[in-house]
């Protein structure tokens, strides 16, 4: 049947060609890329109606936002939270790399110990920490170890404020305690301090110490703190910080910020 519906649409379209007909000649596919040849419009096929739903459509809830997951962390100080990030790579690397928890023990210890406070009161929000914290090789290393041991240490009274820090310093100067001012330096100043104090001899250092009359802070807040340190006629800046063991120290000694005019003597033509 098709084969004929093909046949007499091609001998229609040979004939309108051939009589120089201008009558218009539609073309309609069929199925089994099969054409009919007609004069008049194909016909529109009549697409199936809609089935009817047999029951209410049941909405879909939308998915509920993502929390984040330092969400709960927002709400603690910066110390707390580096304490928890310092924890959980501690306790990830003591469990996923092979000879860590050996050679940490002494600093594991002593760790939990200092930071027992914190540790206990966010202990749910440690736990999250070491669940989706991924170690490997290149963090647990020797070196992170010897960075984070300072930080395993009981604070130093002595440095419980800027003010008692700045008099320990001074004080190690008119004493020419090498040491001890060492320990009230960290950061960029600790080493232009170290090379310093290797060249200066103990006359030098007692010199320094007296020549200073006094510091005045002029701003900060719980973490950095900037002021002034008076060197006889001279002002210069000068930068606290307090780091995760809750100690003060110097971190940095900027140029003369302050040049105090010197008094002009009166001459005996004036």
């Amino acid at each position: 049947m098709k084969m004929q519906q093909y046949a007499a649409g091609l001998t229609l379209a040979l004939a309108l060609a051939s009589t120089g007909a201008r009558a218009q000649t539609y073309r309609c596919p069929l199925a089994d890329r099969i054409a009919s040849y007609q004069q008049t419009p194909c016909a529109v096929p009549e697409l199936p109606a809609a089935k009817a739903s047999a029951g209410k459509a049941t909405p879909v809830a939308p998915l509920a936002p993502r929390a984040q997951d330092d969400a709960p962390f927002s709400t603690l100080t910066p110390r707390k939270r580096e304490v928890l990030d310092l924890t959980a790579r501690l306790e990830r690397c003591r469990g996923e790399q092979p000879g860590f928890t050996a050679k940490s023990d002494d600093l594991y210890r002593a760790w939990r110990r200092r930071h027992a406070g914190t540790l206990s009161e966010h202990s749910h929000l440690l736990a999250t920490k070491v669940r989706v914290f991924r170690p490997d090789a290149s963090v647990c290393t020797d070196e992170w170890l010897r960075e984070l041991e300072p930080l395993a240490r009981e604070p130093d009274a002595r440095f419980s404020t800027v003010e008692k820090t700045w008099q320990v310093f001074v004080t190690a100067l008119l004493a020419a305690d090498r040491a001890t001012v060492m320990r009230c330096v960290t950061g960029p100043v600790a080493r232009t301090m170290g090379e310093r104090l290797e060249k200066m001899a103990d006359a030098d250092l007692r010199r320094m110490g007296a020549n200073i009359r006094e510091l005045k802070v002029l701003w900060g807040d719980d973490y950095d703190k900037e002021g002034l340190v008076v060197h006889g006629q001279r002002a210069d800046g000068i930068v606290f910080r307090r780091n995760v063991n809750e100690e003060w120290k110097v971190r940095e000694m900027k140029p003369a910020a302050l040049q105090p005019a010197t008094p002009r003597r009166s001459s005996p033509d004036s």
